[in-house]
């Protein structure tokens, strides 16, 4: 559990806050004077969303370069923690694939 639990639970925190970010900034959206600050918070977002899905790939390969010696349970939720960014777009992907047909 050496870096596994940081790494997975930073990947999930820049993830979860693009989100914020992203409703926080729809309210500036019509606001002619504030609507600067909705395109930096949209910016902010896919920026947010971009850096995630790489750190999630980068965890991908650290998880299957290294053997961790942690318990099977724990193992798991990390490695799923970390790899929510990638699992998330994949599953809407397929639903925009799947609705598209």
């Amino acid at each position: 559990m050496n870096k596994l639990k940081p790494f997975s639970i930073s990947i999930i925190l820049l993830f979860v806050s693009a989100f914020i970010m992203s409703k926080s900034t729809q309210q500036f959206r019509y606001v002619d004077k504030w609507r600067w600050l909705y395109h930096v918070g949209w910016i902010s977002c896919y920026t947010f969303q971009i850096i995630s899905l790489v750190l999630s790939f980068m965890f991908l390969i650290f998880v299957l370069k290294k053997d961790f010696n942690l318990n099977i349970k724990y193992k798991f939720i990390w490695i799923a923690l970390g790899l929510f960014p990638i699992l998330f777009w994949l599953l809407i992907t397929v639903f925009i694939v799947g609705f598209k047909m």
